[in-house]
């Protein structure tokens, strides 16, 4: 709880909202105050309507009576405001799912009027209840709600094939048609008075696509929040790449927060190449399409954007455009510059796992003579797992690594083996591919290892073929993964090129600020990884501030860690930026 109450303090400090994340649609019959007579709703027929799987529990819930809501949420409510005082308040499903009819254990009947008018009810309630006009917040809204709720997570879904086998194929919208693309059509009619958030839960969003390519980090996702003017959202609180989407996307979205889109053009009739013109003169293009397409002064790459956006305080702009011969990212605000010349820090421990060996026992056992080549110590209390997946992903049987855990730190080669039983169902002449990583079993983390990556931390090291006549087997052949060029890699500056954006030449990223009368240089963070320059030539910075004669390594809390004078190369002022170090103060004290 102290945790919470520092995490609480420390949003409010920094004027950000902090909302709890709630649900009155999924009754547990474990829960207290479970009773299908007197809470759940009803079919016609007389059974309990079902309502989330919760797999990871094994547990089923049943649908909460819209009528028999409120006891559990003000008894919760009034709890929270005292204990933790939220700024705002989010509850699941609520604008997810549409407002149902239902029928109780004795036969009533509430139509879908009376339960979309309650769950409007409760919001207005708890709004006023933890007071400061604190926003309610739900899933994937829909706009009956509107006036009661003031936001949601959105879900942005593709229109295409789905990956066959994909556990998210509901998240595609499978519709035979010559072509399609995400629009704005949401928020044309609603922006203003009705925020989404995002562009979807990222599992949701990229549906069995790479995540590194199309997950909420990636350039795809990120141009549909700016397409549509959403705020950036990411799925956990801290991180490198979390820093990065702040401080690309922060002030263009404050700044397109309370507009109103005025027009959207489909330049020269091309879906993908979409122009939107907001109120008080907002201006964002972004290309959607395969080829590249030159707006003004920037390039714009497939998931590429550029917008500019005019304010009482000055021009908002941000972009990620192609600026000597690469894919950057760019911000500018009168309060801060932000370039990011996507030098790779790559996380991966430089880890193998080799399959040198498959053989065929009896009663469709098999076992894997495997070879680990760990550069870095393989971590003690990691264990390995062997995923045998079909061509979505998805695991269809496992093997069991021996041993099952590394109990010590382990380093240098390290020989190994597996064994399992290829199910019965996969006959002769069936492929199956073998992914492979290390985790914990206490939550389930996976380690970044050194390979092809399928982008959820698995390292694809092969396929086995079944071989046989019938359902008879008489062997396995193993094919190692061939590597394939990877599109992730490409739209990053693999060999750390120094790119040119004025005002600053960096290979890495950084943000700059300016601090009373000293400039503030804060690189991206990135632990373990080396050692980069950012040059910055001060005429350019737009800032009138006196030439720095010292730099100041600080840290989180300002305070200086060590104090040089300033290094010059012809126009420009060197900053070194070490691993450790959370930022630097350029001085002329």
């Amino acid at each position: 709880m102290d945790d919470m109450h520092r995490l609480i303090q420390t949003c409010k400090d920094a004027g950000v909202l902090f909302a709890l994340h709630d649900n009155y649609i999924d009754f547990y019959p474990d829960a207290d105050g479970f009773s299908y007579e007197q809470n759940i709703a009803f079919h016609p027929g007389g059974t309990p309507v079902k309502a989330w799987l919760n797999k990871g529990r094994a547990a089923r819930s049943y649908r909460y009576r819209a009528d028999r809501v409120e006891p559990f949420l003000t008894r919760n409510l009034k709890l929270i405001r005292k204990h933790l005082a939220p700024t705002g308040y989010f509850i699941d499903v609520w604008s997810s799912a549409p407002p149902y009819e239902y029928w109780t254990a004795d036969g009533r009947f509430f139509d879908r009027v009376f339960t979309r008018d309650t769950w409007g009810r409760h919001f207005s309630w708890i709004r006023d209840l933890l007071g400061g006009d604190a926003p309610q917040i739900s899933e994937s809204g829909h706009d009956q709600l509107i006036g009661h709720l003031d936001g949601a997570q959105t879900n942005h879904l593709r229109v295409g094939e789905p990956i066959p086998g994909n556990r998210l194929g509901w998240c595609v919208w499978n519709l035979q048609c010559a072509d399609a693309e995400r629009t704005v059509w949401f928020d044309v009619a609603h922006h203003d008075r009705f925020i989404l958030h995002g562009a979807g839960y990222s599992s949701r969003y990229q549906a069995g696509l790479d995540s590194r390519m199309h997950g909420i980090y990636s350039d795809d996702y990120i141009t549909t929040e700016v397409l549509t003017g959403h705020p950036a959202m990411v799925p956990s609180a801290f991180g490198r790449d979390v820093v990065r989407k702040y401080w690309l996307l922060h002030d263009l979205m404050r700044a397109l927060a309370m507009r109103q889109i005025e027009r959207v053009e489909f330049v020269k009739d091309d879906l993908h190449r979409q122009h939107i013109a907001w109120s008080g003169g907002g201006q964002v293009w972004v290309n959607r399409g395969q080829s590249d397409w030159a707006v003004d002064d920037r390039t714009l790459p497939q998931y590429g954007f550029t917008a500019r956006v005019p304010t009482d305080k000055g021009t908002v702009e941000a972009s990620i455009a192609r600026r000597g011969g690469m894919i950057v990212e760019t911000a500018r605000s009168p309060e801060q510059l932000y370039f990011n010349g996507r030098r790779v820090v790559d996380p991966s421990l430089p880890i193998r796992l080799t399959v040198n060996k498959v053989d065929l026992g009896p009663d469709r056992q098999f076992k894997l003579s495997l070879t680990w080549e760990a550069e870095e110590p393989i971590p003690a209390g990691w264990s390995p797992f062997l995923h045998f997946v079909d061509k979505a992903g998805e695991i269809v049987f496992q093997a069991g690594h021996n041993p099952g855990t590394f109990d010590k730190s382990q380093r240098g080669t390290i020989v190994a083996s597996a064994h399992g039983a290829v199910p019965k169902r996969f006959a002769p002449g069936a492929t199956v591919e073998l992914r492979a990583g290390l985790y914990q079993r206490s939550g389930g983390e996976r380690l970044a290892l050194a390979g092809p990556d399928d982008g959820t931390r698995r390292i694809r090291l092969g396929a086995i073929r079944l071989e046989g006549e019938g359902n008879r087997l008489t062997g396995i052949s193993w094919t190692p993964h061939k590597p394939q060029p990877d599109p992730f890699l490409a739209r990053q500056n693999s060999e750390a090129k120094p790119i040119d954006f004025g005002p600053v030449i960096t290979a890495g990223a950084c943000r700059l600020t300016r601090e009373n009368n000293a400039l503030r240089v804060t690189p991206l963070p990135s632990a373990g990884a080396p050692n980069y320059v950012v040059r910055v030539r001060w005429p350019t910075l737009g800032w009138k501030l006196p030439e720095p004669r010292h730099v100041e390594a600080i840290d989180e809390d300002g305070k200086v860690l060590g104090r040089r004078p300033v290094k010059r190369e012809g126009d420009a002022v060197v900053v070194e930026c070490e691993p450790g170090v959370f930022a630097y103060r350029l001085t002329g004290d």
